[in-house]
This record gives C-alpha cells, sequence and structure tokens, in this order.
C-alpha cells in the first residue's frame, strides 16, 4: 500500500495554513468535513505552536517524533498514535543528531461531524479521548496498547472510500469514523479523574449553550462581549474566562471565525457578490471582510469561491 501512497510534505503545507492568531484551519472539502493525509515529517526544524479548528488523529508510521504539547513533550515511535483535540496547541518539533524519516498518517475531521457524542458510544461520549492533553493527561495511545493498529486499519478503509462520490461512500466513512472513536472512547473510560474533569466542563458548556444557539441565528447582528456575558447570566470576567475554557478561543475570535465560516458556505451555495456576502454575514465594512476573510481562509473570498467552485465540478465529474 505504501507505493501507492501520496506523501506531501507536512510542514510546507501546515505552516501556510497557520492565521496570525496561531489557528490552523484545514481546507476541508464541502462535501464532508473530514480527509486523511500522508506526511513526510521535517524534523530539521520546528513547526509554529497553533491550536487546530479540527480533531486530528497522527498514527507514526515510520521513524520518531518529538511532539509537543500544552509545554509538554513526547517521543513518539513507530506505532504509536496521538490523539489531537480542537483548539489544543502542539506542535512537531525537530530532532538534534541524525535519525530515521518520519512519515506519519494523520485522520483531521470537524467534531461537528459527530452530531451526537453519545449516540454511538451509549455512556461514552466519543470526543472525551480529545480533550487527554487539555486536561493534563497524555494524548499518546502507545502502539504497544494494539489500539493505534487498529485504528490503522479502519483508517486504511476509510481511504478506500476518499473522495467522496456517493451517499453511500459517505455513510461509510462516517461508520469507519465512529467505530474509531468509539476503541478510543473505551480507552478514556479508564482515567476516573479524566471523566470528572471533563464532566465539570460539560456542565459549563451547557451554561453556554443558549450563548452559542443564539450566535448561530444571529451571527450576523451586532453582540457585544457585555451583551454574551448578560445572556447567560455571568459577569464580563467570569465569562470571559468560562468561554476560553470550553471554545479554546475568545469570544470575538470565535464569532469572527463563525462569521467566516458562514461566509464560505454562501460564497459557494449562492451567486451573491463577495461584498453583499460579507454583509449577510455581519461585516459592514468590505475591506475589513476581505482582509479577516485572507488572514482566516489564506485566500481572498474571490479566490475561495473559484477554488471551492473548482472541486465541487471536479467531484461532479
Amino acid at each position: 500500500m505504501r507505493g501507492h501512497l501520496k506523501w506531501e510534505l507536512a510542514i510546507a503545507l501546515v505552516e501556510g495554513q497557520i492565521s496570525p492568531e496561531g489557528i490552523h484551519m484545514w481546507p476541508f472539502s464541502q462535501s464532508l468535513p473530514i480527509d486523511i493525509r500522508f506526511f513526510d515529517l521535517d524534523r530539521s526544524r520546528d513547526l509554529p505552536r497553533h491550536r487546530p479548528d479540527h480533531c486530528e488523529l497522527i498514527l507514526v508510521d515510520q521513524g520518531e517524533v518529538m511532539y509537543e504539547t500544552e509545554n509538554r513533550e513526547y517521543r513518539l515511535h513507530k506505532g504509536d498514535l496521538v490523539v489531537v483535540g480542537s483548539k489544543v496547541l502542539h506542535r512537531c518539533r525537530k530532532i538534534d543528531g541524525p535519525v530515521i524519516p518520519a512519515k506519519a498518517i494523520v485522520l483531521l475531521f470537524l467534531p461537528e461531524l459527530v452530531a451526537d457524542a453519545h449516540t454511538w458510544g451509549g455512556s461514552l461520549n466519543l470526543l472525551t479521548p480529545f480533550s487527554l492533553a487539555e486536561y493534563g493527561f497524555s494524548p499518546v495511545i502507545p502502539g504497544s496498547t494494539g489500539i493505534p493498529r487498529k485504528v490503522r486499519c479502519l483508517v486504511n478503509q476509510m481511504h478506500s472510500l476518499l473522495p467522496v462520490t456517493s451517499a453511500d461512500s459517505g455513510a461509510g466513512i462516517k461508520m469507519y469514523l465512529h467505530l474509531i472513536l468509539f476503541l478510543l472512547a473505551r480507552y478514556s473510560a479508564g482515567l476516573p479523574e479524566l471523566q470528572e474533569r471533563v464532566h465539570r466542563d460539560s456542565q459549563m458548556l451547557q451554561r453556554l449553550r443558549p450563548l452559542l444557539n443564539f450566535l448561530e441565528a444571529h451571527y450576523q447582528e451586532d453582540i457585544s462581549l457585555t451583551q454574551a456575558a448578560r445572556l447567560v447570566s455571568m459577569s464580563p470576567s467570569h465569562f470571559i474566562h468560562c468561554f476560553k475554557i470550553v471554545t479554546g478561543i475568545s469570544f470575538i475570535n470565535y464569532l469572527n471565525q463563525l462569521r467566516i465560516a458562514k461566509s464560505q458556505s454562501f460564497l459557494v451555495e449562492t451567486c451573491s457578490s463577495v461584498s453583499d456576502v460579507g454583509q449577510q454575514v455581519g461585516f459592514s465594512s468590505h475591506s475589513y471582510f476581505t482582509s479577516l476573510f485572507r488572514r482566516y481562509a489564506k485566500m481572498t473570498p474571490t479566490q475561495y469561491r473559484s477554488a471551492a467552485t473548482g472541486q465541487l465540478l471536479s467531484h461532479k465529474n
């Protein structure tokens, strides 16, 4: 299988996708927000610290990798698996001296793809494993546990169904993803302290839920931090603290990212001008919208529309 895979230099690709705020925004397909990539890892220099706007599973396929997350370092070996949560600060570090060239298979997906984290897992929350590093636990699952090997087999099955060309292939990919998450959730269930802390923060999320739902429906309206705090009956200072814990970013960054994500859908699904799209998602200034879009998407709205439209046409053909 190795000879038929397309291996890419990770640092050249990922570095260009990191925003000035340190957010790594992966350009997922419009049809299904999931991707699998095969990376050659340059161990001669550090990758910038960043927080992904998605979840990742990193399978070390060859060599050794120095991995840093939340200011902790781990030396990874062939067969190890790293679980990376959305908004978790991380990066790969350089390794001094002669080392075997490193390769990694990376599964990336948006957590929103798991609409109900309890549906498949029963009493297990399928997204809990992605909180390991955030709560001070090691995000590395050693190859000796046997779990990475099982995950690798399921990832291979998923890869055979990409890109998504039909409803059946999309359903198959989601099924394999849920099986992978179930394996990881069973592993994290053996860490009682993690379960307690996740439960505590889950309660915090439920308190913020009315605001998140409000933003989803009214993202185009003006809403200040003070107004947002009032919606969930918190003081501004306590709101800032809770919102950062739950989302990993500030309220303003969250609102801007939400608006940019909505604008991307409008650019692909409508014929509205770029200026109109900006106003539809809450930006009164065309220049500010374009500048912010370029900052997050690494391209202008016009370039994004052209690239996304071309991608959709290639899938149809």
